[in-house]
């Protein structure tokens, strides 16, 4: 790896001048001086190379610059022309024009979110949005600069041109993505002096300021180049804003003939709280839809109940809580009040609880206590500011039940007083948590809270991060470029910090808490949304070195007559040795309450970091919704500027002193407290070659490369209980190393082309035709689980095969691409429940067995024990030695007993296979008229899905499946029983509740399974089979319209794949892959206008733009991404539609 000292030396002049407001748009090159000799470098790509949206060459093909109708591989080149006329200032919004790219965002074309059977969020596209994106419906493509895998996000202030690379690309890079590589060429500085100052504002409230200087100090030798940046962009939906600012400077020496020297440095940092693009979830509409049948429900079971004399109205408050109200402060701490003094009203109650809650018969939906707030303590959110006293559902603060013990637990588990539960919060039920055909359902009411203009979160959120970027090159090249060298050195730094609230349990509840202590809830009826969301941090440190060589041999250039030399053709030789060194540090934080002072303390059950003494926040939203018939009754307030990340506050609750009978108020100090930590590294040796050749007079042109990475990759793991804050270094334990990669790859692509003898057999318009075939893969290193018997699983690996013809006609001023491509992601990882079978399905019945064995046979109180020794003999010779260790089931523990540990990072794989067709045009049919149409028809889809599940069913079916040895036997939680539960217990008979091993297993493992394996050939979330984008721009060069252009891009969308008809076939939910629910094609149009003029006699270009995105649509247009579980297409989760907004721009170049 090179010394870091030699970073500085060769980099110069930050730019301190230019941290004004400005920025930079690219400045293009242009043609030299009559009679100047232009070096062109053969490691760069050049404006030379542009014409319109056609750029004839590439770094893609084999590092060095190729012509484009020379690869077989598919690389979309976007010119600075192209960028100019789309309006796009970052790749996110490039994607929406390029072809079989899709990226998110309040703009995108897809969602990229995560919903699950109980939650929903789009927490990684707002925190990392320059990493939410697919292409070719695989994954997201890896990013570099300069082809140095980066992390920092793109703009367009210091681009010169953007290469998207579609698949796998050995010859890019061997350890990578197999969605492909999209690389950002950064500005360089040039021998031409040239300035550009742009300013621009939008109707959404968005400021941008660019400044570009570039200049030359000495003709030919020394050029520099500053760019800077302030974009201050602010969202249709508010209070959303993204500020981005950076500073750029470049550096290029040519100090002798064939010599150059080429730096730059980069600073920049963006603070934002980006717009949320998902609407939340609610129980709104169940609770006000189902009041009627819970009445209905509470009076079928009071007429049942003996003496419950009580009466229920047609209008009753479905509002008391079951439990809180039973106690009562009294001198014992083990007082509470019994069923039989509870007043008419409090039974009541207590008989809903029965009824609504603990019914096994209870169909959804239903009232329960939140599922993140038994045994937490909450801070509580009022508009505004933080209520001064009282009890969550009681007066607007906190409360403390009382516990059996002589320390209180502040509102945390009194479990050990009778059977009362926890400090728990009643709230409407989501029905999704228990109807396996539901998942979480959009609020779509924009008259109740239009979420396209509010955020749910307000002001609460933040996105930040900063980083530093340096890069120096040296290049030299000999004997007329026939032999070149090329090194150099990248080191970045990449610094992150999120916290986005109300992810996962994004739903909005009413606060259904009348009275707590006896006391009035003033916050009765109220909708909220509560968080327990922390925050993560990511530091990312990349050092990388390269060298780069090439020699070419042209036999027939040294040998011109010789008609051997001319068949032995053109070739180039490149050979490229790097090293690549990546730490990364991820950690999660969230606020936790300090030791109370005084004689209050925690329960020892409850240390700090416990998941009990994590802070709780409850945001209100508006007024009672208590008597609204409907949605359309209901107004929620947006939340007002609230901090709800604060660690260092303090919270005032009340509590109750066992030892003085009386309650007391605390003070309680809170604190950021590191949950989880993980070390992430990754050193890479590469050593590649390519070998280009051409023969037949450059009509047949050949590409091979060959590529070997070293690669040594470790993730460490925070151990669980470690105090990550006061002691980090437990990391790097061995305890702590969660997976290490340690070989070698071998990777491979090659490519023929073929070209039209044009010079024998002419065609019309001075056409010239290609045919191209190439096949190329990669590795990444993303599988990083084990499976049963301790074997790491294989590192996913792609494959792409790419063929086509291209055709260029009128030197090129018309280009057409014509590319069949067919991928395949072998080893993808998959959540397939592997580790449940493992752990709980194979280990757990194993511990039995052996605890069984370990205790003998005790006659008649272990009748099965004969059949439970054959299957723990079947199993002994399944279950490898090195797992029994691992799963600490060799021998019993300190106490006498089997203390088994469940395996860590269990996994299984999928592959995903990937085919389609895409056609890339661009026309230039004069020199003020430039389009480009591409085409994309795409099919991905999931294959070979958990072969490791499968393969360990089957071995252990016949001793734990319904037919099985033990599978007949109960299914038990607790091992250590004398006797053991398994061998002591008769098998259950018809009515019994409790399960069997094979029922556990069925239930917890195999349904899911079967149900995912049955939908092999399903496409991918979101997927539109096709996709086409226009862009084009005509620029008036005379008459009365002289100096104005118009242009317009629209962007064409089919159907998107949200769903499948599903049913419930007894405990397995089945769909029909067939028959998918398909959610309608979708248009967007944007249009600009330009003008353009000289000024200052000529020294000032000043361009002004005005634009329209969206043209035919608004926010409001909601679009379906997520379909229920039912044979009926039904939408379940929307996302905001992108906005309409008007820009207006300014620039200038002199």
């Amino acid at each position: 790896m090179t010394p870091r000292l030699l970073l500085p030396l060769s980099l110069v002049l930050a730019p301190a001048a230019l941290t004004q407001t400005l920025p930079t748009a690219a400045v293009t090159g242009s043609a030299a001086p009559a009679g100047e000799i232009l070096e062109l470098s053969p490691f760069q790509v050049t404006a030379e190379a542009f014409k319109g949206y056609y750029a004839s060459q590439t770094l893609a093909g084999s590092r060095l610059k190729m012509n484009v109708d020379e690869i077989a591989s598919s690389v979309q080149i976007l010119t600075p022309e192209f960028m100019q006329d789309v309006g796009a200032t970052n790749l996110n919004e490039l994607f929406l024009f390029t072809t079989s790219t899709e990226a998110s965002g309040i703009n995108g074309n897809f969602s990229d979110f995560n919903v699950g059977t109980t939650s929903t969020g789009d927490q990684s596209s707002r925190v990392n949005p320059q990493g939410s994106q697919r292409v070719r419906g695989i994954a997201g493509a890896d990013l570099t600069r300069n082809y140095f895998l980066t992390a920092i996000p793109s703009d367009r202030y210091n681009t010169e041109l953007t290469e998207i690379n579609r698949g796998a690309n050995a010859i890019l890079f061997g350890l990578g993505s197999p969605a492909g590589i999209v690389n950002t060429q950064l500005a360089a500085a040039k021998f031409k002096d040239a300035h550009q100052v742009r300013v621009e504002a939008d109707s959404a409230g968005t400021f941008r300021a660019e400044v570009d200087l570039n200049r030359v100090l000495i003709p030919k030798k020394l050029a520099v180049r500053f760019a800077s940046v302030r974009d201050d962009t602010r969202y249709y939906q508010e209070p959303a804003f993204d500020n981005d600012h950076r500073q750029f400077g470049a550096v290029t020496l040519r100090p002798w003939q064939g010599g150059t020297v080429r730096g730059f440095v980069e600073s920049g940092g963006r603070h934002a709280n980006r717009p949320n693009t998902i609407p939340p979830a609610s129980t709104i509409a169940s609770w006000l839809a189902n009041q009627p049948l819970m009445v209905q429900r509470m009076r079928a079971v009071i007429s049942a109940t003996p003496g419950a004399n009580l009466t229920v109205p047609d209008n009753y408050p479905l509002i008391y809580s079951p439990i809180a109200q039973s106690w009562r402060p009294t001198g014992t701490s083990n007082a509470y009040l019994t069923t039989a003094s509870i007043p008419n009203d409090m039974k009541l109650a207590i008989l809903r609880n029965a009824v609504i809650y603990h019914d096994n018969n209870a169909t959804n939906p239903r009232i329960l206590f939140h599922p993140n707030m038994s045994r937490q303590i909450a801070a509580v959110y009022q508009p505004g500011s933080v209520h001064p006293g009282g009890a969550v559902g009681g007066g607007g603060a906190i409360e403390s039940n009382i516990t059996a013990i002589a320390n209180p637990l502040l509102a945390m588990n009194p479990d050990g007083v009778g059977a009362a539960p926890a400090y728990n919060y009643l709230v409407p039920e989501q029905p999704w948590r228990t109807n396996p055909v539901q998942i979480p359902v959009s609020l779509t009411n924009l008259a109740m809270f239009d979420f396209t203009r509010r955020m749910l979160s307000g002001d609460a959120s933040f996105q930040n991060d900063k980083w530093t970027h340096h890069n120096v090159v040296f290049e030299q090249t000999a004997l007329r470029e026939r032999i070149g060298l090329e090194v150099a050195y990248d080191q970045q730094m990449y610094r992150r910090s999120a916290y986005v609230p109300f992810q996962n349990f994004s739903g909005i509840f009413v606060d259904l808490m009348q009275d707590y202590l006896g006391q009035p809830n003033p916050n009765l009826g109220r909708p909220f949304v509560m968080d327990r969301v922390g925050m993560g941090t990511v530091q990312d440190e990349r050092e990388s070195f390269r060298a780069t060589a090439f020699a070419k041999l042209d036999p027939a250039r040294q040998w011109p007559d010789s008609r051997i030399a001319r068949w032995l053709g053109r070739h180039t030789l490149t050979g490229i040795f790097s090293t690549y060194d990546q730490k990364e540090i991820n950690a999660s934080w969230g606020q936790y309450y300090q030791n109370p002072p005084g004689g209050f303390v925690f329960s020892a059950a409850d240390p700090l970091g416990s998941s009990r003494r994590k802070v709780n926040n409850i945001v209100y939203l508006g007024d009672s919704v208590l008597g609204a018939r409907s949605e359309t009754d209901i107004r929620l307030t947006p939340p007002t500027p609230q901090k709800l990340w604060n660690p260092g506050r303090a919270i005032t609750l009340r509590t109750f002193n066992t030892t003085t009978a009386a309650y007391e108020t605390l003070t309680l100090q809170t604190d950021a407290e590191m949950e989880d930590l993980s070390h992430n590294t990754q050193n890479v040796d590469t050593h590649a070659a390519t070998w280009n050749v051409s023969f037949l007079r450059n009509h047949l042109i050949a590409l091979y490369g060959w590529r070997q990475d070293s690669v040594v990759s470790e993730i460490r793991q925070a151990l669980p209980g470690a105090d990550l804050l006061a002691d980090p270094s437990s990391i790097h334990t061995p305890a702590a190393l969660l997976n290490r990669i340690d070989d070698t790859f071998r990777t491979t692509s090659w490519s023929l082309v073929g070209k039209w003898p044009e010079r024998w057999v002419p065609l019309p318009l001075a056409a010239r035709v290609n045919a191209y075939y190439g096949q190329s893969e990669n590795f990444s290193l993303g599988a990083t689980a084990n499976d049963f018997y301790g074997a790491q699983l294989p590192s996913p690996s792609g494959r792409t095969r790419e063929y086509g013809l291209m055709f260029n006609l009128l030197d090129s001023k018309f280009v057409v691409r014509l590319n069949r491509y067919e991928c395949e992601v072998a080893n993808s990882g998959a959540n397939t429940k592997y580790g449940t079978l493992v752990n709980q399905g194979i280990l757990k019945p194993f511990e039995f067995l052996i605890e069984a064995q370990r205790l003998g046979n005790q006659g008649a109180a272990t009748p099965n024990y004969a059949l439970a020794m054959e299957a723990l003999g079947r199993l002994n010779a399944i279950i490898p030695a090195r797992t029994r260790t691992s799963a600490s089931l060799d021998a019993p523990a300190a106490g006498g007993d089997y203390a088994r540990t469940d395996l860590p990072n269990l996994g299984d794989t999928q592959d995903v296979v990937g085919r389609g067709t895409e056609v890339e045009l661009t026309w230039n049919p004069t020199e003020n008229w430039r389009m480009a149409l591409n085409v994309a028809n795409q099919e991905t889809v999931i294959d070979n899905y958990g072969p490791r599940l499968a393969e360990l069913w089957a071995k252990v079916e016949p001793i734990l499946g319904s037919g099985g040895l033990i599978g007949h036997l109960r299914y038990f939680n607790d091992p250590n029983t004398v006797p053991p539960n398994y061998i002591s217990h008769p098998a259950p008979v018809p009515g019994d509740t409790q399960m069997t091993v094979a029922q556990w297993i069925e239930t917890n493992v195999l349904s899911s399974y079967r149900n995912q394996k049955k939908q092999e050939g399903r496409v991918s979330n979101e997927q539109r089979a096709w996709r086409v984008n226009l862009v084009t721009n005509y620029s008036f060069t005379q008459g009365l319209f002289r100096g104005f252009g118009v242009g317009t891009a629209v962007r064409w969308q089919d159907g998107a794949v949200i769903g499948y008809p599903t049913e419930l076939v007894g405990d397995t939910l089945v769909a029909d892959i067939n028959h998918p629910h398909v959610a309608p094609a979708i248009t967007n149009i944007d249009a600009w206008v330009r003008y353009k003029r000289r000024m200052a006699k000529g020294r000032i270009d000043w361009t002004v733009e005005l634009r329209v995105q969206n043209l035919n649509h608004t926010a409001q247009d909601l679009i379906p991404v997520r379909s229920e579980l039912t044979t009926a297409y039904r939408v379940a989760q929307y996302r905001v539609g992108p906005p309409r907004v008007w820009s207006l721009s300014n620039s200038f170049k002199f």
